[in-house]
């Protein structure tokens, strides 16, 4: 399905984000963050936010990136069988929309989804990277570069709840902008 900026007002959209362990979901890297915003006629109506407690400790070349340490976690971190039930009712029926959604973001949900035996969501994605590449010439399609391109500012990036809220305006710069329709296909 395609989407215009008229049809921001007819469908809910969830912006999601995560920080991980390490870049591989088949490897074995978690989640240890997870955030989302949930836009109804292109407004923030609901948020996710949660912690999670990895099962192995966080390399510190991931917590170098996020800063997301295993103390802190093992503190403020919720089992992922509490968060990951949850996260599945609140994407429920939306299009999901992230920064690099379909090769990062979704592969380490999936991956947790299944390891909870949980039914496996089929929602429509909207990818804002792939939005950038077809839209936009830059050296990169970084997400700060992309946000710098629209100035949007980035304090924060690199955690979850942030860069949700850099997509979100992304999205929305593009919804604006776009003279042709923008294709949401899983």
């Amino acid at each position: 399905m395609r989407y215009t900026s008229s049809l921001l007002h007819s469908r809910t959209f969830v912006i999601l984000d995560t920080e991980t362990t390490g870049l591989y979901p088949e490897g074995g890297d978690e989640v240890v963050e997870l955030a989302a915003e949930k836009l109804v006629r292109g407004e923030v109506v609901e948020t996710f936010h949660a912690f999670l407690r990895p099962t192995r400790p966080v390399p510190p070349d991931a917590v170098a990136i996020h800063g997301l340490a295993d103390d802190y976690l093992r503190q403020h971190g919720q089992d992922h069988n509490e968060v990951f039930p949850r996260f599945a009712t609140f994407i429920a029926g939306t299009v999901l929309v992230g920064h690099n959604i379909r090769r990062f973001d979704m592969p380490f949900i999936a991956a947790h989804f299944q390891a909870l035996d949980l039914r496996m969501p089929d929602n429509e994605l909207c990818d804002t990277l792939e939005l950038a590449r077809e839209y936009l010439t830059l050296p990169n399609y970084k997400l700060g570069t992309v946000a710098a391109h629209f100035n949007i500012p980035t304090a924060g990036a690199h955690r979850a709840a942030a860069d949700v809220s850099i997509t979100r305006q992304v999205l929305l710069r593009f919804l604006e902008l776009s003279a042709r329709p923008i294709d949401t296909r899983v």
